[in-house]
């Protein structure tokens, strides 16, 4: 009980309900900004109403990596994931196990998007990393 106490006044303290969904918001937009740019990566979604400001999710496109059986994709994903927990940068970003290859990134309110916009580099950096061992 404790602890659910303490969370709704952290909440209270930072703004309430609608700061949570302020922060989901901020933080979608910068994986969506990022991934406009980013010719690898798409999201998981193909219909932009359906994706989530929470349970983020994106895959990667390119040809090298989408020639491959999901067997191999999966390979790829563990290790760019693999190489973001060693970092300290990342945990269990890897997408659901009955999902397609792809990322899963928290987004809710209880994440500082600033911590999602300092993610997207090193994403970037363990994917240019790993595909380096494929080209």
């Amino acid at each position: 009980v404790e602890d659910a106490l303490d969370t709704l006044l952290w909440v209270e303290k930072i703004g309430g309900l609608n700061k949570l969904f302020e922060r989901s918001n901020k933080s979608l937009e910068y994986i969506f900004n990022w991934i406009e740019k980013t010719s690898w990566l798409k999201f998981l979604s193909e219909r932009q109403e359906t994706i989530s400001n929470t349970g983020i999710t994106f895959k990667i496109v390119e040809d090298w990596f989408a020639a491959m059986d999901e067997k191999n994709k999966r390979e790829v994903m563990k290790k760019i994931t693999s190489l973001l927990a060693k970092e300290n940068v990342a945990k269990d970003i890897n997408g659901y196990p009955k999902a397609p290859p792809s990322f899963r990134v928290w987004g809710g309110g209880t994440v500082d998007p600033s911590d999602i916009r300092a993610l997207l580099p090193w994403i970037e950096w363990a994917y240019n990393e790993v595909k380096s061992e494929y080209s």
